[in-house]
């Protein structure tokens, strides 16, 4: 998250003592940390938010607001499309993070909802009340509103989550919240909330295991 005059960051990366490797275990001790203060973590972004790279980094999808439409453009060259935006982003500026391209999908944040389109026909797969939008794997999102949890861990209730192939919306009430920063990786879903490894069931985000984390020295 880039500051907006709010606080001067807010980067789960900037904290990482470790680069782990997922199919080794092998850690490597991180010499970036002071990366995040020039990598747009300083409140001056070059980018405007109504530009944005997929997931994939394969396409590259711009909002023109004026005219409320949509570009899908692949980056390594040749054709794009155009899409039709929703109404509610005429004139919009974005700011990082309330637009997402995903599994051939757009997910746009709007002033109380979140719109998820199919980035092939613009159509609508689902429109969810809620401005938080966590990518689980490239191909499921999670949406929700978010409020702060008794250890003051940022957590997503009222969560749904958008199945992007099938194009289906689940809502779920996990134990602890649907957390910030929740993943699926190999079958399994993860999350961290504070000082805590948490291992999620994959379909309802409930807490089914936790593990401590080493903090940096």
């Amino acid at each position: 998250m880039t500051r907006r005059g709010v606080s001067v960051m807010f980067d789960g990366v900037l904290y990482a003592c470790w680069n782990l490797d997922p199919k080794t275990a092998k850690l490597d001790k991180r010499q970036d940390l002071a990366r995040t203060y020039f990598d747009c973590r300083d409140g001056t972004c070059k980018d405007s938010g109504n530009e944005v790279v997929s997931y994939d980094g394969k396409s590259r999808v711009r909002l023109d607001s004026a005219h409320v439409t949509l570009s899908v453009e692949p980056r390594s060259g040749g054709a794009g499309r155009g899409l039709d935006a929703p109404p509610e982003f005429a004139n919009a500026e974005l700011v990082r993070g309330e637009m997402t391209a995903v599994g051939r999908a757009i997910v746009m944040t709007g002033d109380k909802d979140t719109y998820v389109l199919d980035d092939t026909t613009g159509s609508v797969i689902a429109t969810v009340p809620g401005r938080i939008v966590q990518v689980l794997d490239d191909g499921h999102v999670l949406i929700g509103s978010e409020v702060i949890a008794d250890d003051d861990t940022p957590a997503i209730v009222h969560a749904t989550i958008i199945d992007l192939a099938k194009h289906t919306a689940t809502a779920v009430k996990p134990s602890e919240g649907a957390l910030l920063r929740a993943v699926y990786f190999g079958g399994k879903a993860y999350a961290i909330a504070g000082t805590r490894l948490l291992e999620l069931d994959p379909k309802t985000l409930a807490v089914t295991g936790h593990h401590a984390l080493a903090m940096c020295p």
